[in-house]
């Protein structure tokens, strides 16, 4: 069991916000195969406010996809909130997670995403705005770096993330600039979990049981988040299970 706030949660291997795939089916499927927590496909507020009609798709329900988080795409810190609140009223997610991590030049445009890694401030004010006006604990995913990983500098910004009021963060063991390309940078997820005292989820290449368990010895983190590993083999996550527990895979 792994608390993220007052949320407590049975596991500690989760399924990842995949844009564009994660929808209800792929994340049910996942869960027959072992998948104890999953997310939401990202959110962007912009969506969420004006109401365009995706929103019902992105939010499906279903008594058997709990626990279950949400994450929001914004810059904004008013604008987040407003959204929060929004989507609060039609689901009740184990907590609220904000996406400091996603790469794509459309996303950077907004100012969003794994923009917000160079420039942290705004990252705080939203952490702060939302964590302070809601009864659910809040998230970051964020990535090592925007052009560089700089040890010092993201442990600081860990520690002020922290201060602001994230309950858990999601770090994607890569820069912005690199992507979803060259190696995870082991050593920059175990300076945020060396920074502070939430729980620190390690992300990227979790292709493989092994790998898995690579990430948990080389970091110390607390979980970590499977994305592109359950693609095609959603039993990943039963042989994650088993791989930790046993040493042997299922």
């Amino acid at each position: 069991m792994i608390k993220i706030g007052s949320a407590k949660i049975d596991t500690n291997v989760f399924l990842a916000p995949l844009a564009g795939c994660a929808d209800l089916s792929y994340r049910l499927i996942c869960r027959e195969y072992g998948a104890g927590m999953a997310f939401y496909e990202m959110a962007d507020v912009n969506s969420i406010i004006r109401a365009q009609g995706k929103n019902k798709d992105l939010f499906m329900l279903h008594p058997d996809d709990q626990p279950i988080a949400a994450q929001l795409l914004g810059a904004d810190p008013d604008m987040m909130l407003e959204a929060a609140k929004r989507l609060l009223q039609d689901i009740k997610p184990a907590f609220l997670d904000i996406n400091a991590a996603c790469p794509v030049k459309k996303v950077l445009k907004k100012k969003a995403g794994a923009y917000l890694m160079s420039e942290p401030k705004g990252l705080y004010a939203i952490v702060e705005k939302l964590a302070s006006n809601l009864d659910l604990p809040v998230t970051v995913k964020m990535r090592a770096g925007y052009l560089k990983v700089d040890l010092k500098k993201l442990s600081a910004m860990s520690k002020d993330l922290q201060k602001a009021g994230a309950a858990a963060l999601f770090v994607h063991g890569r820069t912005q600039k690199q992507l979803y390309h060259g190696k995870v940078d082991y050593a920059a997820i175990k300076a945020v979990k060396d920074a502070v005292s939430i729980p620190v989820f390690g992300s990227g290449d979790v292709l493989s049981p092994e790998l898995a368990k690579k990430m948990f010895d080389e970091t110390g983190c607390d979980g970590v988040l499977v994305a592109r590993g359950s693609m095609g083999k959603p039993w990943i996550f039963e042989q994650i299970n088993e791989y930790l527990k046993t040493g042997t895979l299922p």
